[in-house]
């Protein structure tokens, strides 16, 4: 050490002259050059700890301090989107600060993606976890599980899956044909109606409808001497007596429309050769002002056919 000029926070290794030695193992065996004279390190477990360290992707909690006392503990949060790996502590040990907390990257990326769905609300961007993404089907598809997914520690949980609830082709009829016939495709509660050929009378229901990938039973087209099956179904809207199986020549079935519609075209229909006439529509009610502001309110039906 002769010739070198020692400055303060120096610090210099002592050791005991030879048949002596340090009461304790604890006592550190270094010096420091202070301004106010040398300062022995006589116990290590007493040494304060400087500055609290830096931790990527947190903060520390409360107030920081420039020095901390043995003992002492320093809390740490993790930033959005991080989760903390182990303790969120430090403790100020023997001069030195305990093992540093971890945080990680918690956050999801891209969404999976879903046949036949579509996202609501895209936003393309990573997402905090307990997030949600909410999936939509197309039309005509039914979902299955859950209709959106979690971000969960990066991962996103199970996503619904979309099942096509559409009919192929309707069945055929034995003499009989399809009225207004042409899709290879048809949406859940579509109908198509049935007419028999000359001579022959319709027996069941007059439409068949598709729900969830099958159609109702068909009707049938035979001679039954001029009589008819269930009359037609009509869309909010129905029949004012009590359904029979059958209904012999010329009988007649009034209509009624449900709350808010009003009824188009002939309120019967009759039993004409094994073959009801045409039905009629229930249209729903739009209600507007006058354009002056003043009189009554006046009532039209929507023609969406």
């Amino acid at each position: 050490m002769q010739g070198r000029v020692l400055r303060e926070e120096d610090v210099i290794r002592v050791d005991c002259n030879p048949g002596f030695h340090f009461e304790t193992d604890n006592m550190e065996k270094t010096a420091e050059c202070t301004k106010n004279g040398w300062l022995l390190f006589q116990d290590v477990s007493k040494m304060p700890c400087r500055d609290a360290p830096d931790v990527p992707h947190a903060q520390a909690e409360g107030s920081i301090k420039t020095n901390y006392e043995p003992g002492e503990t320093v809390r740490y949060q993790c930033h959005p989107g991080f989760i903390a790996v182990g303790s969120q502590e430090v403790t100020c040990k023997r001069g030195q600060w305990t093992h540093l907390p971890e945080c990680q990257d918690a956050t999801c990326g891209d969404q999976p993606a879903v046949a036949n769905a579509e996202i609501i609300d895209q936003r393309y961007r990573r997402y905090w976890p307990a997030e949600r993404v909410q999936y939509q089907c197309h039309e005509g598809f039914e979902s299955h599980g859950p209709n959106d997914v979690t971000c969960i520690n990066r991962e996103w949980s199970q996503p619904p899956t979309c099942e096509d609830m559409t009919c192929g082709p309707p069945p055929a009829v034995t003499n009989g044909q399809i009225l207004e016939y042409g899709n290879q495709r048809y949406l859940p509660g579509e109908r198509v109606r049935y007419q028999c050929q000359q001579g022959l009378s319709l027996i069941g229901s007059q439409t068949v409808t598709c729900q969830k990938q099958k159609w109702s039973e068909p009707p049938e087209c035979r001679e039954a001497g001029g009589k008819c099956g269930s009359p037609p179904r009509i869309d909010n809207g129905d029949i004012v007596s009590f359904p029979l199986k059958q209904y012999v020549l010329n009988s007649t079935v009034e209509y009624k429309c449900k709350s808010l519609h009003i009824l188009k075209g002939p309120q019967s229909v009759r039993c004409d050769s094994g073959q009801w006439t045409d039905p009629p529509v229930c249209l729903a009610i739009a209600l507007y002002r006058n354009p002056g502001g003043y009189g009554e309110e006046q009532n039209t039906a929507e023609m969406a056919l």
